[in-house]
């Protein structure tokens, strides 16, 4: 507002009528008088420095032309009022002729000195506006993270600045189209109306000057990112060279500055998501490369001694390499089904979510574990009577499963694996305690992600897939898993983890009766 109203007064004092001739007459007019009133105590020469006085004072409130219309007419008015003969344009003296002429050329020489300091203050004073304005708008475009966000930023400075009705459109390298308008809901301008993200288009509209003699257009190429056009209403207020005209251009470099660094953002992001991507894909191969072959060459092993030597191995060598080759099998079924497992819960197809009881799935799962890790006791408490849970119990199995697994393999033979059941306010969470060398806090955050193994043994086969299954599996029915280690400190340093696997209970679920 304030930038505004300077450029009007700025606009009203750059033009001699009326403000210039009005304080040209009135200023002469009140020097005039005081001179009048006090002739009679100074030379006529003196007198000359009211009319001066009267110079500088209109220089300095309206500019260069009131200071020179002033210098003529203070000319004129000493001349007719004071110089002999008085009350005539007549100078009979040539002395008077000679002072009257430097009194003009001083007077003319004060007002345009004057009037020069009086433009350069405000200019001054306007360029200090426009960076202080600048400043405020810099920041507010670099807050703005999206090309949406950039085009709102800039017509509303538009539309604050000078209430003046535009057009922004900004059409990306891929086609896609922005348009802002300011009224809201202002149709816009034919045949804009039907760009469509056609760059095309919208040069034409541009090159042919479609926008008509009352719209300014503006044309922005930013070296990275969208092309965008500003259409602009009352042109004439942004003539070239005028001050309006500057600011709006450098709003709109700030504008282009903001739109590159929008772009290079963007294209730094997709940079760094193919890195991640291919970086997975590296992991994934790698893995999956190495837990494939392992048990393959076991199978391919196993069959081949088989098929050599039937007839000459023992009944129990036979046995063995047949319980070999499906152990192997097993274990890469597993693996496959891991893959699967991560692949539908982050993509979410995993069915239609049902009621079931907790203690049913950990029951079975238990019994599992204890067949696959006979080498660890593994000990279930449950507290009783615990509510229903509403989601996927097939999956919930799976998750507690993995848990269990990654306990068994990290805690030493013939090491108990305590798995609980237990009730926290608004949640049941099962926690799978082991007896294991325990998970340093730098490293507890990311167990959780795909690929991590801390310790990597070629006895044990996996591919850090386990615990990501199971957090994508909390995830998915509103719930979490954290780990807590060490559970116990000894002389040689902490040891045991405790995985807490924790499902929300809805405000539905059926509670269990109190007798």
């Amino acid at each position: 507002m304030r930038l505004s109203l300077f450029l009007s007064r700025t606009w009203l004092l750059s033009r001699p009528w009326p403000l210039g001739l009005l304080l040209a007459l009135a200023s002469v007019t009140a020097s005039t008088l005081a001179g009048l009133a006090v002739q009679a105590h100074f030379n006529v020469y003196t007198l000359a420095n009211l009319y001066l006085l009267a110079v500088l004072v209109s220089a300095l409130l309206a500019g260069i032309s009131g200071g020179l219309m002033t210098a003529f007419c203070a000319f004129l008015a000493y001349n007719y009022f004071f110089i002999p003969p008085t009350f005539t344009l007549f100078i009979a003296n040539p002395d008077d002729f000679f002072a009257l002429f430097m009194f003009l050329l001083t007077a003319l020489v004060t007002g345009g000195l004057a009037g020069k300091v009086r433009e350069q203050y405000h200019l001054a004073e306007l360029h200090s506006e426009w960076m202080q304005s600048l400043v405020a708008l810099t920041g507010q475009l670099a807050a703005a993270s999206s090309q949406s966000d950039i085009v709102a930023v800039i017509s509303r400075e538009l539309a604050a600045r000078w209430a003046v009705g535009h057009h922004i459109v900004t059409l990306t390298p891929e086609g896609e189209c922005c348009v802002r308008a300011w009224p809201e809901g202002e149709v816009l301008p034919e045949p804009l109306d039907r760009a469509d993200g056609d760059a095309a288009l919208i040069e034409a509209f541009v090159r042919d000057g479609k926008a008509g003699p009352q719209r300014l257009t503006l044309l922005l190429r930013p070296l990275h990112g969208s092309v965008v056009l500003v259409v602009v209403d009352r042109a004439s207020d942004f003539a070239t060279g005028s001050e309006a005209r500057r600011l709006l251009d450098a709003i709109l470099g700030q504008a282009m500055i903001a739109f590159e660094r929008a772009a290079l953002v963007q294209d730094n992001e997709a940079a760094r998501a193919q890195t991640e991507k291919e970086r997975l894909r590296a992991s994934l191969l790698s893995s999956v490369s190495h837990d494939l072959r392992t048990p393959l060459a076991s199978i391919i092993g196993s069959a081949s001694t088989l098929r050599q030597f039937e007839a000459t191995l023992e009944a129990q060598t036979k046995r063995e390499l047949a319980e070999t080759i499906e152990d192997e099998a097993v274990r890469l079924s597993r693996f496959i089904d891991h893959l699967l497992a991560v692949t539908r819960t982050e993509a979410g197809f995993v069915g239609e979510a049902e009621w079931f009881d907790l203690a049913d799935i950990l029951h079975p799962t238990v019994e599992r574990a204890r067949r696959y890790f006979d080498r660890h006791t593994i000990v279930l408490t449950m507290q009783p009577d615990l509510p229903l849970l509403r989601g996927f119990p097939a999956l919930v199995e799976q998750g507690v499963f993995n848990i269990i697994e990654n306990a068994a393999k990290y805690s030493p033979p013939a090491s108990t694996i305590k798995v609980a059941l237990r009730r926290d306010g608004a949640w049941l969470v099962v926690g799978v305690s082991d007896q294991g060398e325990g998970i340093a806090v730098g490293d507890q955050a990311r167990i959780f992600d795909k690929f991590v193994r801390l310790k990597p043994d070629e006895r044990q086969m996996g591919a850090g897939l386990g615990l990501t299954i199971t957090r994508n599996i909390a995830q998915l029915m509103q719930g979490a898993v954290s780990v807590e280690s060490p559970l116990e400190h000894t002389q040689s340093g902490g040891r045991g983890s405790c995985f807490s696997l924790r499902f929300p209970i809805h405000a539905d679920a059926v509670e269990p009766s109190v007798s």
